[in-house]
């Protein structure tokens, strides 16, 4: 799901609603919700976003590996225009 390494794992918990997700998208307090990712940070996560557009989830939360929980809104957050 990202160039950063193909091997990269997402897992999602239906039950939570929830992703689990490492070294691809850092929060929270990584990069402030409503703002721009700076690069290459910005690519890793507009991959993480697309592909997880082609599956057919209900996420409301993202859990990282080096971070905490926050809410999936928050990835989405820094491609709004």
């Amino acid at each position: 799901m990202s160039n950063f390494n193909e091997d990269m794992l997402v897992i999602y918990l239906p039950k939570l609603r929830l992703i689990f997700e490492s070294d691809i998208y850092v929060m929270p307090g990584g990069f402030p919700a409503h703002q721009p990712l700076p690069a290459p940070f910005a690519i890793w996560a507009r991959e993480l976003r697309d592909g997880l557009a082609a599956l057919d989830w209900e996420i409301e939360w993202i859990a990282g590996g080096h971070g905490g929980v926050a809410p999936f809104t928050d990835l989405l957050s820094h491609f709004e225009s």
